[in-house]
């Protein structure tokens, strides 16, 4: 009897492991738009969002100051919410204009 129990509490744990992990990727791509300040950006909503340790990441954070829309994956750590940076546009002063990390030329739109 004693294994038994042991076998359905692994089991148990194994698919509360499972039913977390899809929920932590649930949340799947969302894209951001705001103002880069320092190693965060500050969503329109006044959401702040630290930038993920990432080469992307790292290109994105040179762009303080400037107003961004960013794509990628949100994380939680301790400190709060974490964006997993996979592309980002520099959005320019005129509306019309953009430039993207691919490209790095302005685009009219």
């Amino acid at each position: 009897m004693n294994g038994k129990k042991k076998c359905w509490a692994f089991a148990l744990a194994v698919l509360l492991g499972l039913l977390l992990c899809s929920v932590a990727t649930a949340a799947g791509e969302v894209t951001i738009t705001g103002m880069i300040t320092g190693y965060s950006v500050e969503s329109d909503d006044g959401t702040l969002y630290d930038i993920g340790d990432t080469e992307k990441g790292n290109e994105l954070a040179e762009y303080t100051g400037m107003r961004v829309r960013v794509t990628g994956t949100l994380e939680e750590d301790d400190y709060g919410k974490v964006i997993i940076v996979d592309s980002y546009t520099v959005l320019e002063e005129s509306p019309n204009k953009e430039q993207t990390e691919e490209s790095g030329q302005t685009s009219e739109q």
